[in-house]
Order: structure tokens, then sequence, then C-alpha cells
């Protein structure tokens, strides 16, 4: 009811009005602060990012994007779960300082066809198309699509670039950004099915990692991609839970970057930069309840993160900065004794 009241646009605004928690925005990404902790330039690593249980973070950096380059359109979001604290004994890896699991919309919420248009100043449009329903022999549908961009701020003045040289701190007509997003969710009897995919594109007026300050010819950008697929099945057996799960996930990330010509004169160096990352996961738990208050439950997990790939070169410049291929895989298993 809040993110539909407030017409929240991306998960960043959802968790800044969540007491406790802080959301910092350089102009390309959004940082989450909790707890007193707020590192600029951190990568989102100690927030364990969550979508229906599934975990989002991206292979590479561990990061939770949480800004438009999260790949879910806010519509799409039944409710957003928060657990403050540390979590990693229960939630998994990442988890130092908050959990943030989104739980997204069924066929039965949706509950039939809407399109949404809308326009605004600084160039703004959005379109978005939503479907739901829930059939008769109980497969429940829900499909969304959103295109949305806006060409921003036309001047925006940053001080530390106040000098001629730099057009008086004036970055002119370099806050674009512009938003695809696709969502689908099916679910029928213990099946629960979740495919989405988002795609971000970020003109960046900030001057960021020490680029070229408000560079007509070569814009700093980046452009952030996901790809998710995840397959939940659960089923009771007299007091016994049992959940099997496969998900593959696919992150992707394109920088331009220009920067500073030399004294002797060397034209502009434009930095391109790179990363693929591609996990797949298997999991299997139970959970038992014993005779009086107590819950066993144990868990087996296996990650193959097939890619973890990043390059880093120049424009014209055949050698690479770096040019990394790897791979690695990830085993766990637990078992709980939980007594109230």
């Amino acid at each position: 009811q809040e993110i539909e009241r407030f017409g929240y646009r991306t998960l960043a605004d959802v968790l800044r009005s969540v007491r406790g928690i802080y959301i910092t925005n350089d102009r390309n990404y959004s940082i989450v602060g909790t707890r007193g902790f707020s590192k600029p330039g951190d990568y989102n690593s100690r927030i364990l990012l969550l979508i229906n249980g599934h975990r989002v973070n991206d292979n590479i950096f561990g990061q939770a994007e949480i800004g438009a380059e999260f790949g879910l359109d806010p519509a799409t979001f039944e409710r957003v779960e928060i657990i403050r604290g540390p979590a990693s004994s229960l939630y998994g890896d990442s988890a130092f300082f908050a959990v943030v699991n989104v739980i997204t919309k069924s066929g039965a919420s949706l509950d039939g066809a809407s399109i949404a248009l809308e326009a605004g100043t600084l160039g703004t449009e959005l379109v978005r198309g939503s479907f739901g329903r829930t059939f008769r022999n109980g497969l429940d549908l829900a499909l969304s699509s959103t295109y949305e961009q806006s060409d921003g701020v036309e001047k925006l003045y940053f001080p530390v670039f106040d000098s001629p040289e730099t057009n008086n701190g004036i970055a002119e007509g370099l806050d674009e950004e512009a938003v695809r997003q696709l969502y689908g969710r099916l679910t029928y009897k213990g099946l629960a099915v979740t495919a989405a995919y988002g795609t971000r594109n970020r003109e960046i007026p900030s001057a960021s990692t020490g680029t070229l300050f408000n560079q007509q010819d070569w814009h700093s950008e980046a452009t952030d991609r996901h790809t998710l697929f995840d397959a939940h099945y659960t089923r009771s057996i007299s007091e016994t839970g049992v959940s099997l799960r496969f998900s593959y996930d696919r992150f992707s990330y394109d920088g331009t970057y220009p920067f500073a010509v030399e004294p002797d004169g060397t034209p502009t160096l434009v930095g391109l930069v790179g990363g693929v990352g591609a996990p797949w996961a298997g999991a299997a738990a139970v959970a038992r309840l014993l005779a009086g208050p107590q819950t066993v439950r144990a868990r087996v997990e296996f990650i193959d993160n097939i890619r973890q790939d990043q390059t880093a070169s120049y424009v014209n410049d055949p050698l690479p900065v770096f040019d990394l291929d790897r791979s690695s895989t990830q085993r766990a298993v637990y078992v709980q004794d939980e007594i109230k």
C-alpha cells in the first residue's frame, strides 16, 4: 500500500523510507547505509538482496543493486521484507547488516490486465503493461513489462569543478537514464517459477573514478543487465517440509569512461570496462517438527559460478589493461535445531 501511495520508482526509494536505512546516490548507483555504516563508493556487498527468497547479489562484486539497475519495477512488488542486523547464519553470505527480500505480485493480486502511460517534466516517459490471472485449475500467472526514460536535469552544478577549464562546474545534458524491464511469475500447487530481465543505461554527469568532467564527445555512461530464472518447489509430507530450488542468473555491465587529456597533448583516453557473471545454483532443504516446541532443519546447496569475467581496455588500443576469465564453485551444508 505504501509503495503504491507514495509512487516509489525504485527499490532505493522504498528503502529510503525505512527507519535506520540511509540511501546515497552519486548519479550512477544507489548506496545503502545501515546501522551507522555507509562507505562512499561501496558495492552494497554487506546487504543480502533477495527476490522471493532467491539471492540476487551479483557473483563478481557481491553487489546488491537497489536503484533502477535492480531490474524490477516496484509496480510488481507485493511487499518488501527487511531484517535489520546480522543474519548470515540464517540467510547466507552478505547478510551482515540487513536482509532485504522483495516479494513480487502474483496473478491474483494483479487481477486482470492494465496499461499505464505517464509523461512529465525533464523528458520523463513511462509505459507499463501488466496481466495477471488465476485459472480454474489453480495455475496462477503474472506478467509485466515496463519501459521508462528520463532526460534528467539539463544543467547540474558541481562545486569541486568550478573553474573556467571545466565549464564552471556545470555538466550539461549528461543526466539521461533509460530502463527496460520484463517480469513473469507462475505458480501451480507447490511450484513457483520467477523469471525477469532488466537493463538500465545511465549517463554519468559526476565525473566518477577520475574521468573528464562535462565531456561531450565521449559521455561517461554505464549499462547494467540482469537475467533471472528461479524455480522453487515445496511440499509437506506429514510433519516434514521439503523444498527444492534451482536458479540461474546472468549479470553484465559495460562502462565508458573518458579520462583527461595528458599535458603533452595526448588525445583523450577513453576507457572501456565490462563484466559478466553467471551463476547457477541448486539447493535442497528439509524441516521437521519434533515433539514439543522443537524444529530441526537441514539444507545443502551448490553454486557454480560459471562466469566471473572482467575486462578493461582503451579505445583504439589493442592491448587490454586486464582480461580476467574466472570461475568458481561453492558448497554448503547446515543443520539447525530450534528449541522454543
